[in-house]
């Protein structure tokens, strides 16, 4: 796997963590989740801004089809 090592590299996030999805329909296929954690949004809206699409075009390129990708943006409440 090359894709997280390759955005914790790019500097923006400061943590991942890499999930396993357990329930979910028997038709539907194994789903994976990464989370990224970023210490300010604004290293968040960089990354979107300079890193992305870049990022996106490899992952389609050697995917297509067969991965499903979105983003989200949550806040940790303590």
């Amino acid at each position: 796997m090359e894709h997280i090592p390759e955005v914790m590299a790019s500097g923006y996030f400061i943590d991942y963590k890499f999930f396993h999805l357990l329930e979910q329909n028997e038709d539907d296929a194994i789903t994976y989740i990464v989370q990224y954690s970023a210490s300010s949004i604004d290293h968040y809206y960089q990354y979107m801004d300079k890193a992305a699409a870049a990022f996106r075009k490899k992952i389609n390129e050697k995917w297509d089809d067969e991965l499903i990708a979105f983003r989200t943006i949550m806040e940790i409440v303590h």
